[in-house]
């Protein structure tokens, strides 16, 4: 909607009527929509002609992931990418998986790293990793009586999360105490520090609390990590080289 106001500022004249029944072109929407057409496919001829003289992959690319996602997955791929990369500039974006998705279904972000991204059909998925969500203690020695006495660290907007204490809660299991926190990383330090038990990424937990132990006979959550990008985003060889390096 805000595209098509905009449009019709520059145009200067209003190329749809809007009413409760919806909207309908108008004469001067019609004009438009006529060019519209040539115009595309003169920009989609320049964009494969200037490909077939480009041997470098250039310009600004915008990366979005969850920061805790971050934490264990940027260094290698910046690594990477300044080494073979190194006319490229990252701009760095950090929410949650699936708004970062979103950002670039709508062209906001080039590259999202995330947790479980949804379809699209616009969308290209590529397979990464597989990360394990569960519950972890920092003591060897931990019955799930005593468990349940420990404070337990954990993120509530994340729906792994809920899924978990709700299995827990089916075996019977019932914290005294739940802290929550919007962030994974400070979780996994008060585990660290063995102020209580956390619900965590096992790549999460092994960057900030590494001696901690998962509780044995406690359910899971397997996450997928993907690469996701628009394909008409990467359309030039040199970008398809760029993506499957990463």
């Amino acid at each position: 909607s805000q595209s098509l106001q905009k449009l019709e500022e520059r145009v200067g004249s209003n190329l749809f009527t809007r009413n409760k029944a919806g909207v309908n072109i108008t004469e001067a929407g019609r004009v438009v929509l006529a060019e519209t057409d040539e115009l595309l496919n003169l920009w989609k001829r320049a964009v494969s002609q200037a490909s077939l003289h480009t041997v470098e992959f250039t310009g600004k690319v915008r990366i979005g992931c969850h920061v805790s996602v971050a934490q264990y997955a940027l260094a290698p791929l910046l690594r990477g990418i300044h080494q073979e990369y190194p006319q490229v500039q990252v701009e760095l974006r950090h929410d949650l998986s699936r708004r970062v998705v979103d950002q670039v279904l709508h062209n906001e972000l080039d590259i999202a790293l995330a947790i479980n991204p949804f379809a699209a059909p616009d969308l290209v998925l590529r397979n990464l990793a597989i990360d394990e969500i569960g519950l972890f203690v920092h003591r060897k020695k931990c019955t799930l009586v005593e468990v349940q006495k420990l404070p337990l660290f954990i993120d509530p907007n994340l729906h792994q999360t809920q899924a978990i204490i709700r299995k827990l809660y089916n075996k019977g299991l019932r914290f005294e105490r739940i802290i929550e926190s919007s962030s994974l990383d400070v979780c996994a330090a008060m585990l660290r520090e063995d102020l209580g038990a956390s619900i965590l990424p096992a790549r999460v937990k092994m960057l900030y609390a590494p001696q901690a132990i998962r509780v044995e006979d406690t359910p899971v959550f397997h996450d997928e990590i993907k690469l996701v990008y628009r394909a008409d985003r990467i359309s030039s060889s040199p970008a398809k080289t760029f993506m499957r390096r990463i």
